[in-house]
């Protein structure tokens, strides 16, 4: 069958016999034939070792019949069915392009270069280049584009740097498309060095720093050259000769003269453009006063003082800051005073000895070896007075769970800080307290305090606190727990089992324990004395056998809770027993 038909010639291909005759193929041999002929040339005189065959330099508009024949150590086999009719035309197919002698290209910056792509593909496709996903247009100066038949070029004039990337060609008809890329890489001189700045400075010797050309050309960077002039000359000094890293110990300065220096980088390919110091650089001494602080600001005060804040300055002078010297004045007085007569080290102060509701300003200077700085300009106005504050619980340490013994007086106290000073409001399980004659509430300017005279058991739960006032508000809580001797034991006191000296009675664990586990019940009996005497004190259980009672005797018992804060009421049993049996002989028969 035809597998590919151009306008010179066809692709053939064909299976293997199905049997090859007990001896293995050598190879095929081809037979073509024209239309309206009746007679079969060869095609191949050597033997073909594959299943693929192209058939070249057929006539074009021509059809053609094909054949063929297998060969093994026998000989050859019958001939194939013939194909059928195959017209030598160009048959439209997708462009294909021929990448095996494509090569990536480097060249110099100033050469031409021209990309090559052969292809085949029927009918013409159309061509698109792309530099690096950007679409590139035939300018008709430096960059053209061709297209023949069987290829596409790309040709670049003069190149650039910037023409280095990865280049994308893509060729298109109506069958499809197809796409290739190639990379260039386009060599020259470095960038300049950016960034150049001194540091370092030792009297007549500084370092001067700088940053690497952020393009090195596309080759590593050799060497950077120096050069300096003092800023009234014209005339510029070669500082060194070989240098590999981007800073340079440059000496035999003048010292207090200003200069300017400037750097180039260096490849293989030449020399950068200069990088040139943005302002003269001074030979100095390493170190400096230094500048300003910044301009300072209240963040608290009181009635007798003002708390101010600053930033350090831009640069230290090259020596450390050693303290701060501060100067107030008040807005209607011209003079200013030192605020406090040492140096202040860190960045905030905290002024004393002000006159309350007085409009102050300030202002900073930095201290170091080299001297005192410039003062930083002046504070805004600054009242001395307390601020205005949200209420703000500051502490919680002191509002902590409790445990209080009813009919014991309690209290809470609550550290705060507030400007004016805070409302407060108590709740208790989220209702909200009332003072009576035994619950108050105690609020100054630093603390409310809750102070319950007597506690009752019910008063137990969680306590919360909101402090208020024009400001806003803060809320804090803790839980009380109010525990006393439990509940009665719950009824009814059931008696069993009755005999002349036992019975058994039993009951229920009290309502309410008084908020401690109960440790023990307590039993007594009341009998015809009148008096009540102690059964037990020690039953862990809520039912107890009495023994030791006295026949036909009336009784009554009675029993109470106990845990570690005493006894409950008693539990009365409801009518006394008699200490009998409780059946009789019968009766007559």
């Amino acid at each position: 069958k035809a597998d590919r038909i151009t306008k010179y010639g066809v692709t053939l291909s064909w299976r293997p016999p199905r049997f090859d005759g007990k001896s293995k193929i050598k190879g095929y041999y081809l037979q073509v034939r024209p239309k309206d002929s009746k007679d079969w040339l060869p095609v191949n005189d050597l033997p073909i070792s594959e299943t693929v065959y192209h058939v070249p330099s057929l006539k074009e508009g021509d059809s053609y019949s094909f054949r063929v024949f297998a060969e093994n150590d026998v000989g050859r086999s019958d001939p194939s069915k013939p194909s059928q009719l195959i017209p030598i035309e160009e048959q439209p197919n997708k462009p294909h392009m021929d990448l095996g002698r494509v090569r990536d290209i480097v060249c110099r910056a100033g050469d031409d270069f021209c990309i090559h792509v052969p292809y085949i593909g029927f009918p013409k496709p159309t061509a698109h280049w792309y530099s690096n996903d950007i679409l590139i247009e035939d300018d008709g100066r430096r960059i053209f584009h061709h297209l023949t038949d069987n290829a596409a070029s790309f040709v670049v004039k003069n190149s650039k740097r910037a023409d280095s990337g990865q280049y994308r060609l893509q060729l298109k008809n109506l069958s499809g498309f197809d796409t290739a890329t190639i990379n260039v890489k386009v060599l020259d001189r470095p960038q300049p060095p950016t960034n150049l700045y001194a540091d370092e400075f030792a009297g007549d010797a500084l370092t001067l720093y700088w940053t690497p050309p952020k393009d090195d050309g596309g080759s590593c960077i050799t060497n950077y050259i120096i050069e300096r002039k003092e800023k009234s000359s014209n005339t510029w000094t070669k500082v060194n000769s070989y240098c590999t890293v981007p800073f340079l110990r440059i000496r035999n300065l003048n010292l207090g003269k200003d200069y300017d220096f400037r750097a180039y980088a260096e490849n293989k390919y030449g020399i950068s453009e200069p990088a040139t110091t943005s302002e003269p650089i001074r030979a100095r001494h390493p170190f400096d006063v230094p500048n300003a602080p910044g301009i300072p600001r209240g963040i608290d005060s009181s009635e007798d003082s003002i708390t101010i804040t600053w930033a350090k300055p831009r640069h230290d002078g090259g020596s450390p800051i050693t303290g701060y010297i501060i100067e107030k004045r008040l807005i209607s007085d011209e003079k200013w005073t030192k605020a406090i007569h040492a140096h202040c080290p860190d960045l905030t102060c905290r002024i004393p000895n002000l006159i309350e509701n007085g409009e102050y300003e300030f202002r900073i200077s930095a201290i170091n070896a080299a001297g005192q700085s410039p003062y930083s300009a002046s504070s805004d106005p600054i009242f001395c007075r307390r601020p205005p504050l949200a209420p703000k619980i500051t502490s919680d340490l002191s509002i902590r769970d409790m445990t209080v013994i009813a009919g014991e007086e309690f209290c809470i106290t609550v550290p705060y800080t507030a400007n004016p000073r805070a409302t407060p409001t108590w709740t208790i399980n989220g209702q909200e307290v009332i003072q009576n004659e035994r619950i108050c509430f105690t609020t100054s300017d630093y603390s409310s305090i809750y102070c319950n005279k007597s506690a009752k058991r019910i008063e137990t739960g969680s306590y919360s606190i909101t402090l208020t006032n024009n400001n806003g508000s803060d809320t804090a809580s803790c839980h009380v727990t109010v525990v006393d001797r439990p509940s009665p034991p719950q009824g009814p006191l059931s008696v069993f089992d009755i005999t002349p000296d036992t019975c058994t009675l039993t009951w229920k664990t009290p309502l309410d324990d008084g908020g401690s586990p109960i440790t023990n019940y307590v039993v007594e009996k009341l009998d015809n004395s009148g008096t009540w005497t102690k059964v037990s004190s020690f039953i862990r259980n809520t039912h107890y056998d009495v023994m030791g009672l006295e026949t036909n005797r009336k009784y009554r018992f009675r029993v109470r809770a106990e845990n570690q804060y005493g006894l409950s009421d008693p539990l009365e049993l409801d009518d006394p027993v008699v200490a009998k049996y409780q059946f009789t002989v019968p009766d007559t028969p």
